[in-house]
């Protein structure tokens, strides 16, 4: 799943190694879930582009948690080699 609406936006899906996380908000929560439902990295984000490097993760498909102005956005990025 590609999340990008007018506040939100996360790229590149699928990654190698980076994910990028543009948000509008002043503050927000990055919670990142593997298969098993174990959260396997979390970040605080500010406004802008923010990095997360998630190299060190087994290849697979992890569900992504951002929580930013009272409101939770889930969608899904694919990691791979």
């Amino acid at each position: 799943t590609f999340i990008n609406n007018a506040d939100l936006s996360m790229y590149p899906n699928p990654t190698n190694g980076i994910l990028n996380i543009t948000t509008t908000a002043a503050k927000a929560t990055v919670e990142i879930y593997n298969v098993m439902g174990q959260n396997v990295a979390t970040k605080e984000i500010t406004n802008g582009t923010n990095s997360i490097d998630i190299s060190n993760l087994s290849n697979g498909v992890y569900s992504v948690q951002i929580t930013q102005n009272n409101t939770v956005t889930v969608g899904k990025v694919i990691k791979t080699n």
